[in-house]
């Protein structure tokens, strides 16, 4: 991971000479950003407002990676002087990731990631914020980054219809699956029994298939899994719901 670095405008500029943050962990883990001063060779912390010091600011993230639309828990502790941060993504006052309140100097925040990200890594960029009197909206000028890895886009499946009927087919469309020919075909599950085998997926990871509702017995919501084997054989999976109706004179609703 680069070097990241800890800015804070006004009177404390010249106090802050070099802050770093280091992560660790590995794919699935999380990670502690421990905010600290390599210039500092009696290793003192360098104040950063009354509470918070450079020793004391740590940031974690989990997991450190995962596709694109990934959801991650962002925590921090040691920011006494701030009331809430911002999260953003690549830039402070880029777009915005989540916002999280700040109590007795620690936060913890669930954010979920865009579904548009490409593969690579990420910054996330942290803002901290003060009142302005009334609210918690104004940036101390001080902020942290850390990294997430996006290892590619999060499988995703739509139903183009709301409810279906035992026999009856169901069209399912996918994206975000592996179109390597290494990968396996799709296999499509209603309520855990088979509905379509040997789906092709195109190179651009998406695919549209029928399925057919199986037999139920009850009517009301089940799960609809789209398996895949990749070229390492980790199993992807997209999920969906089907309302299952066993009454004959009603019209499927059609999703919107």
């Amino acid at each position: 991971m680069r070097p990241r670095t800890f800015t804070k405008s006004g009177p404390l500029l010249a106090m802050l000479l070099a802050i770093a943050i280091q992560g660790c962990g590995g794919s699935g883990g999380g990670g502690s950003d421990q905010l600290s001063n390599p210039a500092n060779v009696a290793g003192k912390p360098t104040a950063l407002g009354a509470g918070v010091n450079a020793q004391d600011g740590e940031v974690d993230i989990h997991p450190l990676s995962g596709p694109s639309g990934s959801t991650v828990a962002i925590s921090g502790r040691g920011f006494a002087d701030a009331c809430g941060v911002a999260l953003y993504l690549e830039q402070a006052g880029g777009d915005s990731l989540a916002d999280a309140s700040i109590s007795d100097g620690s936060f913890n925040v669930q954010a979920v990631l865009p579904e548009s990200l490409a593969a690579g890594e990420l910054v996330i960029v942290g803002d901290l914020l003060e009142s302005d009197g009334q609210e918690c909206t104004q940036s101390m000028g001080a902020t942290f980054e850390m990294t997430f890895d996006v290892t590619g886009s999060m499988p995703i499946i739509t139903l183009a219809l709301a409810e279906g009927r035992p026999g009856t087919q169901v069209d399912v469309q996918g994206r975000g699956f592996c179109g390597d020919p290494e990968c396996s075909p799709v296999t499509l599950l209603i309520d855990g029994q088979v509905a379509a085998t040997g789906v092709a997926v195109e190179d651009d990871g998406t695919f549209s298939a029928g399925a057919f509702v199986p037999a139920i017995d009850a009517a009301g919501a089940v799960a609809v899994v789209a398996t895949q084997a990749d070229a390492d054989d980790m199993e992807l999976r997209g999920f969906g719901e089907l309302i299952v109706t066993v009454r004959p004179d009603e019209e499927p609703t059609v999703v919107q």
